[in-house]
C-alpha cells in the first residue's frame, strides 16, 4: 500500500500542476520525492525474487539506468507544462524554468548518493567468480593443509555441544580423537549440478548458515493437518509455509514487531498477519520469554529456511555469479531459550486455549493404529500430572529406542505404529511424528517441522575445514568468526516435533536426543564432506562500486537520442507548417499563426497562453501588433480569410520574426537550438 499511496499522491499534484500552473510549482520538488519512493520500490522490486533477479541479472544496471532516465524525463515533462508565459521579462524566463528542473534533479542526486546503499545492484552474499574449465572429478582437500594454520580448527576446538543434541561425547571431539572421516573434497562450481546431489559415501554443502545461537532449528514446513493414513501433512493455507516460498518486495516483519506501516511490507502480508496474529501462531506474552538473534543464510536452494519464531525476513538475493551459493537473505528470530527446570513451572493450557488450538489436538486414527499407540503410551507413558511432566514421559519414552541418523517422507500413520510397536528403529521423521501423535493423544498441541538443523555438534573437522576453505576465498564470510558459521550440508536435513506451552507459544523439542544414539559407522555427518571450489587466481575487489562511468555513457547516449527526437519534433512541425502556411487555403492563416508564434518564443519572446488573444499578446510585444490586427480581421472578419488576406499575413511574419532575430546575435543563435516553440505543439 504504501507503493499505492505514493503513486496516488504523485498522481494528485501532476493535476494540481496541470490544472492550476505555476503558482503551484514548488509542489513539483514534494511530487518527484514521490516518485523517487516509487523507483526504490521499483528497483528493490527487481531483486525481489530469484526469478525476477535472474531475469535481470545481466541487466540490474539498464534498469538502474532506465528509472534515472525515466525520473528524468518526468521531471523535463512537468518542467515544460509550468513554462507558462508572465509578465516577467522574457530574459528571465530560463531561470526561471532552469530552477523548477533543478527542484526535480535534486532529490534525484540525493537519492544516487544517500538513499542507494552500496552494492545494490552488486549483492555479494558470496564470492564464486570462477571461470576455468571445470574438472568433473572431485578434488581431495588436505584436511592438514595451511587452512589449519589460519584457525579453522584452532577455533572448533572450543565449540561447546549443542544443546537438543544427542548425549555424550560430540561428534566434534570424536572427529579429534581419529574415529572420524575427515576427508573433505572439492568439486569445480561448474560442475557442482551435474556431479548429483550425493553420493551414499558423502554429504554436499546445502548452505552455510551464520548465528550466535546453537542449534538453528531452519524450518521449511509445517505440518499441523493430520490425516488418519498420510498422517501429517501441510495446510492449504499456512502462514509460515507460505512465509518460505512468498516473493518478498521489502523486509518482511512480523505484526508484533509495530512495524506494519513500513512502506517495504509485501501486498500479501496482510493476510500473512492476521495468519500469524492468530492464537495458534502469535503466542501473546511471549516476547519477554524469548530472545531475538539474527541469522544470516548463504544458501543453494531458492527457498528460504527460518528459526521459529520469524520476526523479520529480508527478500531472497539471488546472484548468479555465486553459483551454487547463489542465494543470501537475513532473518531475525524470536527464540525460546528456557531450560527443562523452567518448563517445569509453565502451567497447563486453560480450556479456552485448548478450543482456540483445537486443529492441532485433531487426531483420527485407524483402531489397529491407535491401539498401538495406547499400549505404547500405557507401558511408558502412564497418566502423568501436568502437561509438562506429559512431555517428560515421551521424551523419556524413547530411551529403548534405536535413533539412526537420516531423513525419509515416509509420514504414514502405519508407519509410526509398527515404529512405536514392532521396530523401535528410526530416523529423525519417525521419532518427530511418533512424538506429535503421542502429544495429540494426551491433549498436547503439537505439530511436525522439517528443515535443516545448523548446530556446533555437527561441525566436525571435515565441515570446520570446508568453512575454513570457503572463509578464505569468499570476502562475505571473512567478517565473520569461525565459531559463528555452520556448514549445513544434505546429511543435516532433520525433522523435529513443537509442543504448544502456555507463556512460551511453540517450542522445539528433539526426541532423538533421548533415543540410544546411532553406531558412529552409519553416522551421515561422518561421511566426506564435498563444497564448491574456487579458482584462487581470481581476484575481485572488496566491493564492485557503482558504475557512474557506465551510467554517465547511457545517460549521455539517452540525453543525446531525447534531443535528437525533440529537433526532429520541431523542425518538422515546423516544415509543415511552412508547407501549409504557403498554401492559399482555408487554413493558411491559423499556420501562419502558429507558425510565427513558434518562432518568436525560440527567438526569446514570451509564451503565449491558449487564453490570451492576439491583441492582448500584442500588448506586451508591440512588434506583433500589426501582424495580430492583420490576425484577426482575416480570421474572424470573413467567413475565410482571402488570398490578399494570406499574403499580408505571410510577408508581416517574415518582418517580424526577422527583426526578433536581428535585435542580437544571441537571439539569432537562440532561435536555431531553442525548443521553446515545442510549447504550441
Amino acid at each position: 500500500w504504501p507503493t499505492v499511496a505514493a503513486g496516488t499522491a504523485a498522481f494528485a499534484l501532476t493535476a494540481v500542476l496541470f490544472t492550476l500552473g505555476p503558482r503551484f510549482r514548488l509542489l513539483f520538488a514534494v511530487e518527484q520525492f514521490f516518485l523517487a519512493l516509487i523507483y526504490v520500490r521499483l528497483l528493490a522490486f527487481s531483486r525481489a525474487s530469484e526469478e525476477m533477479a535472474a531475469a535481470a541479472q545481466q541487466a540490474s544496471q539498464l534498469i538502474f539506468v532506465l528509472v534515472v532516465v525515466c525520473f528524468l524525463l518526468h521531471g523535463v515533462v512537468i518542467g515544460l507544462v509550468l513554462a507558462r508565459p508572465t509578465t516577467d521579462d522574457a530574459r528571465k524566463r530560463p531561470l526561471k524554468e532552469g530552477a523548477v528542473l533543478t527542484a526535480g534533479a535534486v532529490p534525484l542526486l540525493l537519492l544516487t548518493a544517500f538513499a542507494i546503499p552500496p552494492g545494490f545492484l552488486d549483492h555479494s552474499p558470496i564470492v564464486n567468480l570462477l571461470d576455468r574449465q571445470a574438472e568433473p572429478n572431485r578434488e581431495p582437500l588436505d584436511a592438514d593443509s595451511d587452512l589449519q594454520d589460519d584457525g579453522g580448527l584452532g577455533d572448533a576446538e572450543g565449540l561447546d555441544s549443542a544443546p537438543g543434541m544427542r548425549e555424550g561425547t560430540s561428534a566434534l571431539e570424536d572427529a579429534f580423537a581419529g574415529e572420524l572421516d575427515t576427508s573433505l573434497h572439492g568439486v569445480e562450481a561448474g560442475d557442482w549440478d551435474a556431479d548429483g546431489m550425493h553420493g551414499q559415501d558423502s554429504q554436499r554443502a546445502v548452505m552455510i548458515v551464520r548465528s550466535d545461537y546453537s542449534p538453528i532449528y531452519a524450518a521449511e514446513a509445517y505440518y499441523a493437518d493430520f490425516d488418519r493414513k498420510r498422517g501429517f501433512q501441510q495446510p492449504e493455507e499456512y502462514a509460515l509455509n507460505e512465509l518460505v516460498h512468498l516473493r518478498l518486495a521489502g523486509t518482511w516483519h512480523h505484526p508484533d514487531t509495530g512495524k506494519e506501516t513500513s512502506s517495504a511490507r509485501d501486498p500479501r502480508d496482510a493476510r500473512i498477519g492476521r495468519l500469524l496474529g492468530s492464537r495458534s501462531e502469535e503466542e501473546g506474552g511471549d516476547s519477554q520469554l524469548r530472545d531475538t538473534y539474527q541469522v544470516d543464510y548463504y544458501s543453494t536452494i531458492s527457498d528460504r529456511v527460518l528459526q521459529y519464531r520469524p520476526w523479520s525476513v529480508e527478500p531472497t538475493v539471488r546472484d548468479g555469479r555465486y553459483h551454487p551459493f547463489s542465494y543470501s537473505y537475513r532473518s531475525e528470530s524470536r527464540i525460546g531459550e528456557g531450560s527443562p527446570w523452567r518448563y517445569r513451572e509453565v502451567p497447563d493450557p486453560d480450556e479456552e486455549t485448548l478450543a482456540e488450538l483445537e486443529e492441532y489436538l485433531e487426531l483420527e486414527l485407524e483402531e489397529e493404529h491407535r491401539a498401538a499407540f495406547e499400549e505404547h503410551s500405557q507401558e511408558l507413558i502412564g497418566s502423568p500430572e501436568s502437561q509438562q511432566k506429559t512431555i517428560n514421559a515421551i521424551m523419556e519414552s524413547f530411551r529403548s529406542f534405536q535413533y539412526e541418523l537420516g531423513y525419509d517422507d515416509t509420514f504414514a500413520t502405519g508407519h509410526m505404529a509398527r515404529f512405536v510397536s514392532e521396530t523401535h528403529t528410526g530416523d529423525c521423521v519417525e521419532f518427530a511424528n511418533t512424538a506429535a501423535i503421542l502429544g495429540r493423544m494426551h491433549g498436547i498441541p503439537s505439530r511436525v517441522v522439517t528443515g535443516y538443523l545448523a548446530a556446533r555438534d555437527l561441525q566436525t573437522p571435515s565441515h570446520m575445514q570446508g568453512l575454513a576453505h570457503l572463509q578464505q576465498e569468499l570476502p562475505s564470510l571473512a567478517e565473520y568468526d569461525l565459531s559463528e558459521l555452520f556448514l549445513v550440508t544434505t546429511s543435516h536435513r532433520h525433522a523435529w516435533v513443537q509442543y504448544y506451552l502456555p507463556q512460551y507459544g511453540w517450542v522445539d523439542f528433539e526426541p532423538t536426543s533421548y533415543a540410544m544414539p546411532p553406531d558412529p559407522a552409519g553416522d551421515p555427518n561422518q561421511r566426506q564432506v564435498v563444497i564448491p571450489t574456487i579458482n584462487p587466481q581470481l581476484e575481485r575487489p572488496d566491493h564492485a562500486g557503482f558504475p557512474w562511468g557506465r551510467a554517465a555513457r547511457a545517460l549521455a547516449w539517452m540525453a543525446l537520442l531525447v534531443a535528437a527526437g525533440l529537433y526532429v519534433l520541431r523542425y518538422g512541425y515546423e516544415g509543415y507548417l511552412a508547407i501549409q502556411a504557403s498554401r492559399n487555403t482555408p487554413r493558411a492563416d491559423r499556420a501562419i499563426y502558429r507558425l510565427t508564434l513558434m518562432q518568436l518564443a525560440a527567438a526569446g519572446s514570451h509564451l503565449k497562453p491558449a487564453g490570451e488573444t492576439p491583441r492582448e499578446y500584442a500588448e506586451r510585444h508591440p512588434e506583433f501588433r500589426v501582424f495580430a490586427e492583420e490576425y484577426t480581421r482575416a480570421h474572424y472578419g470573413r467567413p475565410q480569410p482571402t488570398p490578399e488576406d494570406v499574403a499580408r499575413l505571410r510577408d508581416e511574419r517574415r518582418t517580424i520574426v526577422r527583426a526578433a532575430r536581428r535585435q542580437r546575435i544571441l537571439n539569432y543563435l537562440r532561435s536555431i537550438v531553442s525548443l521553446r516553440g515545442l510549447y504550441y505543439v
